[in-house]
């Protein structure tokens, strides 16, 4: 039996004898990490309410309640479950490049992956029922576009030979990610939510594709043959430069979500010190790519999309105020 085919079939090679929530931490620490992953959520999470909350009430402070809370529980098992479908989608491709994941070097085995992820799920329904029926619609198109995405929205074929053209239409999901957010604060059905919130949301879009072509840009050194990446492509001159588009765009269509807030200077110049600060980045890999540079440049870049986290959460919070309160 090959590696590809043990792997498919739940039956790793070597596997790992120790109990089960031992291996799955294993799993965790290097697919799914809790602090880093937990820090990202939580961001995410306070951008999004911050922005739904401010775009719906004129006044009064911003309220961190059970609703948050519970919608931030949620999207620890939304991402998870994101995780655990990027696994059975790349299981062949990784059993042949990508031997020592730890499911292809047998410490779990996607089956028992597989029974973690639809675990989630149902967590997340379960907990999605307690935030109404307008959290529920949007949560359902969240879980919809993840199958979507596992099946690689039926062109994957076509799709998989692209890499940046792969990329675009998975990172769509942090937007509709974070319009469940919106709606689980609020208790606003998608279709009704302002346009400040549509803007903020959108501009996930481009927020995650920077971090998805950052993690894939590489130095000279570390690239490998038949694993596609951003620089073997385009150079590494060229993937600086795709990323820094990226990232403007990102500041401005999130800074362009300040304005019917009254809060648009302020988001403006949060965000253009932000979108300055990865372009000297860039353009410091670009002229010097090495293995060192672009982890530099990708830990940057996963800072610039805390950031774009961040700052609308600090920026509305300094104006508005905060105060715990509000109920399911």
């Amino acid at each position: 039996m090959n590696a590809t085919a043990s792997v498919a079939d739940g039956d790793a090679p070597s596997r790992d004898r120790r109990i089960f929530p031992l291996r799955f931490a294993t799993y965790l620490a290097e697919r799914f990490p809790p602090v880093e992953h937990g820090v990202l959520i939580a961001a995410f999470a306070a951008g999004n309410a911050f922005v739904a909350q401010a775009a719906v009430a004129e006044g009064g402070p911003i309220l961190v309640g059970p609703r948050l809370l519970l919608a931030a529980g949620v999207l620890v098992l939304v991402f998870f479950h994101f995780r655990v479908f990027d696994e059975c989608k790349d299981a062949a491709t990784d059993a042949a490049l990508q031997p020592d994941r730890p499911i292809q070097r047998g410490v779990v085995t996607l089956g028992e992956v597989k029974l973690a992820g639809a675990i989630a799920i149902a967590a997340q329904f379960g907990l999605v029922t307690l935030l109404g029926a307008e959290a529920m619609g949007a949560h359902v198109l969240v879980v919809g576009f993840s199958i979507v995405m596992l099946n690689e929205f039926f062109v994957g074929d076509w799709l998989r030979p692209h890499l940046f053209l792969y990329a675009v239409p998975h990172t769509l999901s942090a937007s509709v990610i974070g319009l469940f957010v919106a709606t689980a604060v609020t208790g606003l059905s998608v279709s009704v939510l302002p346009t400040a919130m549509l803007l903020y949301a959108l501009s996930h879009w481009a927020g995650f594709t920077v971090f998805e072509v950052a993690r894939k840009t590489h130095g000279p050194e570390e690239e490998k043959p038949g694993v596609d990446t951003y620089s073997s492509l385009w150079g590494p001159g060229g993937a600086a430069a795709a990323n820094f588009a990226l990232i403007a765009i990102t500041g401005a269509v999130a800074a362009a979500a300040g304005f019917p807030l009254g809060l648009g200077m302020a988001f403006s110049i949060a965000f253009g010190v932000a979108v300055a600060g990865l372009g000297v980045a860039s353009l410091a890999y670009a002229k010097a790519p090495s293995a060192r540079a672009a982890k530099t440049y990708y830990t940057l870049s996963s800072l610039f999309l805390l950031a774009h986290s961040v700052i609308p959460a600090v920026v509305i919070g300094v104006a508005r105020g905060v105060a715990w309160g509000g109920a399911l």
